[in-house]
């Protein structure tokens, strides 16, 4: 389960920076990898602020759950995310 979380995530917060190609390259590029490595240190140093500060006020989380043969859509605050990376050992 962690990690197709973390997978979705990445993608979650790669996304828009691979879809807005109109700007200039390189600093939108540093400022996206910036962002996600601020995001990735929040998580490694289960700082469940830093991680919530790298999304944008009212982002979601959206994942797929398949039980027994039903698929469904679930909707998750970010504030959940970064509370439960909160509780994680440091490291």
């Amino acid at each position: 389960m962690l990690p197709k979380f973390f997978f979705l995530l990445a993608l979650t917060v790669a996304a828009p920076a691979l879809a807005y190609a109109q700007t200039t390259p390189n600093r939108d590029e540093a400022t996206v990898r910036a962002t996600i490595n601020r995001l990735f240190a929040g998580m490694h140093a289960s700082d469940s602020a830093m991680v919530q500060a790298t999304f944008m006020p009212g982002a979601q989380l959206k994942s797929v759950e398949n039980k027994q043969g039903v698929v469904s859509v679930k909707t998750e605050e970010i504030s959940h995310l970064a509370g439960a990376i909160g509780k994680f050992p440091k490291g």
